[in-house]
C-alpha cells in the first residue's frame, strides 16, 4: 500500500485537478492518503503548489518523492518544482496552433521529461440509464454557442447553419460553466448528452484536452471531436472509440454527421465501444495507475 501525501489539502481539496487525484487514491486498491510528507511513500502536488493563483509555493523538501501532476490549460512547465521533482506529469502539452508537441529544452530551458496525463470521466457519471441512439430525441447536439469566439464558435455556427433545417439539433451551452461546471455533475447537462445521437466537441484553440470530451464519452452518444496528438494510455482510437475531424474541413465533420445519423448501427457500435473504453480505461484510478507505473520505477 503506497501513502499519497497531498500538501495544503484543506484550501486545494475542492480544485477539479485535485479531486482527480483524491478519486484516484481513494479508489485505487494500493493506495491511501497520507497523513504526513515525512511518512508518506510519495507527495503529490498540484499546478497551485508552484505558487500561482495566490497559493503557497511550495518548497519541495523532499524532490526524491514529489510528483507533479500539472492539470493546467496552458503548455509551459511551471519552473519552480519543475527540475526537482521525481516526475512531472501535464494534460496540455501541445502547440494547439500548429498541432505540434511543446519543446521544453528550446521554450524553457527544461531537460527533463514531461508526461503527459489527461482528464478523466467524473466520480458520479456511470449512474445514468444509457439508451439506444435510436430511441433519443436530439440528432446533434454541440455545447458552444455560435457567436463565441475562435474554433469552437465557428463549429457551432456551422452545424447550425448546415443542420438546423434537415435534423433536431441543440446549440449552445447548458448549465453552469467555470469551477461549478468542473466541480459538480450537472444532471441537465448530462441529461442533453443522453439525450443526443450525436454530440460534437471542440478543443480549445490554444492547448488540447478538456473535461467536456470526457462527460460526452460517459453518456455514451457518437462522440465527434477534433484531431489531437496527445498520447494517452488506452488511446480513443478514429471510427472505433469516437470520431475524429479536421478542423479545417468543416465539410468533412458534415459527411460524418450525415453518414452515421443515416448509419445508426455504426454509430451505435462505435458510441458503446467509446463508453466502454472511458469507463474501463479513464477514471481517476487508472490515472494513478499511470503515475504509478512510472514513479515506482524511479524511486
Amino acid at each position: 500500500m503506497f501513502e499519497i501525501y497531498i500538501p495544503f489539502l484543506e484550501f486545494l481539496k475542492e480544485a477539479p485537478s485535485v479531486k482527480i487525484l483524491l478519486e484516484g487514491i481513494k479508489g485505487h486498491p494500493l493506495t491511501q492518503l497520507g497523513s504526513c510528507e515525512k511518512k508518506s511513500d510519495f507527495i503529490f502536488l498540484d499546478f497551485r503548489h508552484a505558487g500561482i493563483f495566490g497559493c503557497t509555493n511550495y518548497p519541495c523538501p523532499y524532490p526524491d518523492k514529489t510528483v507533479m501532476i500539472d492539470y493546467y490549460d496552458g503548455a509551459g512547465a511551471f519552473p519552480g518544482p519543475a527540475p526537482k521533482v521525481l516526475a512531472y506529469f501535464k494534460r496540455s502539452v501541445v502547440e494547439k496552433p500548429i498541432l505540434a508537441f511543446r519543446n521544453y529544452l528550446k521554450f524553457q530551458q527544461l531537460d527533463r521529461e514531461i508526461i503527459p496525463i489527461s482528464y478523466c470521466v467524473k466520480e458520479g457519471a456511470a449512474a445514468w440509464d444509457i439508451t439506444p441512439l435510436r430511441d433519443r430525441p436530439i440528432d446533434i447536439s454541440v455545447f458552444f454557442n455560435p457567436d463565441s469566439a475562435g474554433c469552437r464558435g465557428k463549429m457551432a455556427s456551422f452545424i447550425k447553419a448546415t443542420f438546423l433545417d434537415k435534423y433536431k439539433i441543440s446549440i449552445g451551452y447548458c448549465g453552469a460553466g467555470g469551477e461549478i461546471g468542473r466541480n459538480t455533475i450537472q444532471k441537465k447537462y448530462y441529461d442533453k448528452i443522453l439525450d443526443s445521437k450525436i454530440v460534437i466537441n471542440c478543443n480549445p484553440d490554444l492547448y488540447e484536452g478538456d473535461w467536456r470530451l470526457f462527460e460526452a464519452l460517459s453518456g455514451a452518444p457518437l462522440v465527434m471531436v477534433d484531431k489531437m496528438i496527445t498520447p494517452v494510455v488506452n488511446p480513443f482510437v478514429d471510427k472505433k472509440d469516437l470520431i475524429y475531424y479536421d478542423v479545417n474541413n468543416f465539410g468533412g465533420l458534415a459527411s460524418y454527421v450525415d453518414y452515421y445519423l443515416n448509419n445508426l448501427e455504426e454509430a451505435q457500435a462505435i458510441a458503446s465501444q467509446g463508453y466502454t473504453n472511458a469507463f474501463t480505461n479513464h477514471q481517476a484510478k487508472n490515472r494513478i495507475d499511470e503515475i504509478l507505473s512510472v514513479i515506482t520505477k524511479k524511486k
